[in-house]
């Protein structure tokens, strides 16, 4: 089951099961499509994920919650540990410290190649580009003098208010 909450330009998307044991990475995103079709996808979500992560320390997008309500199990404690612990942390030595947690202490090294690429791609690298989104973002409003949603306007192209 994808359970999926769209609110302004931002998108969540989250694999529920009914059981208790991790789902093989290969469940999580079994397409036929090339890794630049991947990348582009994963691209645009970093974005939208920064935009979360940006408006969660500036306050800009009205009536904004983490639909914690909405998850269960898991799903829920995940979400809690990302928005109380995660975006707490420095930007970029996040991003190595959970992808040492997902290949060492859940033992992605044996998860094999394809195993080890997804790791990469989807722990340590889409990561890395929200933080380093993060970091533009931060970066042009300091230098224009703008705030943080003209900054994402100038940034991304995109309009976080709409």
């Amino acid at each position: 089951i994808y359970v999926f909450f769209f609110k302004q330009k931002t998108a969540y998307e989250i694999y529920q099961c009914d059981w208790s044991s991790d789902v093989c990475s290969s469940d999580l995103d079994d397409n036929l499509n090339n890794i630049g079709w991947w990348t582009d996808k994963h691209n645009r979500y970093a974005s939208r994920e920064a935009i979360v992560l940006l408006d969660r320390k500036y306050g800009f997008l009205p009536n904004q919650h983490d639909h914690l309500g909405e998850l269960k199990g898991q799903a829920r404690v995940k979400r809690w540990l990302k928005h109380n612990v995660y975006t707490h942390l420095p930007l970029g030595w996040r991003v190595l410290l959970f992808y040492m947690y997902r290949m060492i202490f859940r033992m992605g090294f044996l998860d094999g190649r394809s195993g080890m690429t997804f790791h990469f791609l989807q722990g340590f690298w889409y990561r890395f580009l929200v933080d380093m989104k993060i970091t533009e973002v931060e970066e042009r409003m300091q230098k224009d003098g703008v705030d943080c949603v003209e900054a994402i306007r100038r940034e991304f192209s995109i309009d976080p208010l709409f």
